[in-house]
């Protein structure tokens, strides 16, 4: 998150983690970048800062295939939201199969499919598609760098 907006604000910027809950724990299409929003404006209420910031990870169901995507929502106190995306990577629909029929995680079924433990939490499954040339890390950057391009340059993102 700092590496985020060290890039691209101006002035100083305190990162606050809190942990918060209230999303699925495998968001799949819309409720990817909804529990990303939730995530925001509880992150916004739990810390009382300036901007609150939701990260979520989730499946994107699309008629090309499935593929993970991240989403950032970054709410402020006036109640305005902006989002950014990380880039799609493609996942097997065996593997989005196992999913649904075992109920679990991506991460609980790639770790199980690679003989690794905690895959989510370390490269993530971006990561590992792409041999650590787009890094869990990386991926968030990008997201959250593309949910700041409207508060960045507010005169080109007019409403």
């Amino acid at each position: 998150m700092k590496k985020a907006f060290a890039a691209v604000w101006e002035g100083d910027v305190e990162v606050v983690s809190c942990s918060v809950g209230g999303t699925k724990d495998q968001p799949f299409n819309d409720e990817t970048p909804r529990g990303a929003k939730h995530r925001a404006f509880e992150a916004l209420k739990a810390s009382g800062a300036d901007l609150g910031v939701g990260l979520e990870g989730g499946i994107d169901a699309r008629p090309e295939g499935y593929f993970v995507t991240g989403w950032c929502a970054i709410a402020d106190t006036a109640g305005k939201i902006t989002y950014g995306r990380s880039f799609g990577v493609p996942i097997p629909a065996y593997v989005v199969d196992r999913m649904k029929k075992e109920g679990k995680e991506l991460g609980d079924i790639v770790d199980e499919l690679l003989d690794k433990k905690n895959t989510k939490q370390a490269e993530g499954f971006f990561g590992f598609a792409t041999k650590n040339m787009v890094t869990r890390e990386k991926g968030y950057i990008d997201m959250v760098v593309a949910a700041l391009a409207p508060r960045v340059f507010p005169e080109f993102y007019k409403e």
